[in-house]
């Protein structure tokens, strides 16, 4: 029903609560995201606004440790835009996509949401955003 009424299901992952069954939802059809509502949520001290780290947390909590499961979880916070189809096809970076992505000095995508690594340049709409280099 959620499906096909068009819902988007938004978790900020809490740690002391419980959250929606992300993976089953999307199996189903389901628009879900990890995000947050604010950089600190209203029910906790903790947070930075960071979502890899969100991702990352939600990896931890539902146990997802291999390399695909990691770099999947990627969806949740790119639109469903990780690198690879659940088929292995690439899905981004083609001829025509918006320009909006982060680097960063990792081996892979997987490594990015297990070990939090922090972009080093932020490009949203071919414009950049943040940086840690000063002179770009």
């Amino acid at each position: 029903m959620l499906a096909k009424a068009g819902i988007t299901i938004i978790t900020s992952v809490p740690i002391s609560r419980p959250f929606p069954p992300v993976r089953f939802l999307m199996e189903r059809g389901v628009n879900v995201s990890v995000g947050c509502d604010n950089i600190f949520d209203l029910w906790s001290p903790f947070g930075n606004g960071d979502l890899i780290e969100r991702v990352s947390r939600l990896a931890e909590a539902s146990r997802w440790s291999d390399e695909w499961e990691l770099a999947q979880s990627l969806n949740y916070i790119t639109h469903c835009k990780a690198a690879l189809t659940k088929e292995g096809r690439p899905q981004w970076l083609r001829k025509g996509d918006e320009a909006n992505f982060i680097l960063t000095q990792a081996d892979s995508s997987a490594e990015v949401v297990a070990r939090r690594i922090k972009p080093e340049l932020i490009i949203f709409k071919g414009k950049i955003t943040a940086s840690i280099h000063k002179d770009l």
